[in-house]
């Protein structure tokens, strides 16, 4: 029970840590800003390092930004990158190495790309992704990870999109974490709440699609 409860909480951890970053784009900077008022960097009960730093450093400079006119974040954009997920040069934190933009695959509003180029890469830095290598320690942590952030006039959608070991790997974990999204969901109130039900978890070949789908405003 132990065990089973451990892993189902790994996976909503995942999901929420994930977006957490990702949302920033989106408009939540006062709410994620109380969230990352402590500094401390630690590895948490399921091992994985976090360092709050990189996502307090993002939303201080998109204040700026947004204070002096120089971003709108009602501007449609899209950004996507690639990268694979492996240790930093601390040997604790679980990174985005080698993060690429995809030809293509980047749209809008300059200054809104650049911000969820570096909300994504912050994300990243901070450790948030070191939850997608507990997903499946056979297919080893320097897994490749595509990441979609966009925003049109009525919606805000996020994606993550994580190689697994073979089809049937990725359709069996992507089943197991819709159910846990959705009881989840029933459980929690608040931002946790809108995070689990706004999110689905699928499968695409040998990847699992995390995608997550909220209203604009």
């Amino acid at each position: 029970m132990t065990t089973r409860k451990n892993q189902n909480s790994i996976l909503v951890l995942a999901t929420l840590g994930v977006y957490l970053g990702l949302v920033l784009v989106g408009g939540a900077l006062p709410v994620i800003g109380q969230a990352t008022e402590q500094n401390a960097a630690g590895s948490d009960q399921f091992g994985i390092y976090i360092n709050k730093r990189p996502l307090k450093d993002l939303l201080r400079n998109a204040a700026v930004q947004i204070e002096s006119k120089k971003v709108d974040l009602d501007a449609a954009f899209k950004v996507t990158i690639k990268a694979t997920i492996g240790l930093g040069k601390d040997g604790k934190t679980y990174i985005l190495k080698k993060p690429t933009l995809v030809p293509g695959g980047n749209t809008g509003d300059p200054a809104m790309q650049k911000l969820g180029q570096d909300a994504i890469i912050a994300v990243g830095d901070a450790g948030w992704f070191g939850y997608l290598t507990k997903f499946e320690k056979e297919s080893g942590p320097n897994r490749k990870v595509t990441i979609q952030v966009e925003q049109n006039e009525t919606q805000f959608q996020a994606k993550v999109i994580a190689e697994q070991l073979d089809e049937n790997s990725a359709r069996t974990f992507a089943s197991g974490l819709q159910g846990v999204l959705v009881m989840a969901g029933t459980t929690v109130q608040g931002d946790e709440a809108i995070f689990l039900t706004s999110t689905t978890a699928t499968s695409n070949g040998k990847d699992l699609c995390l995608t997550f789908v909220s209203p604009k405003k």
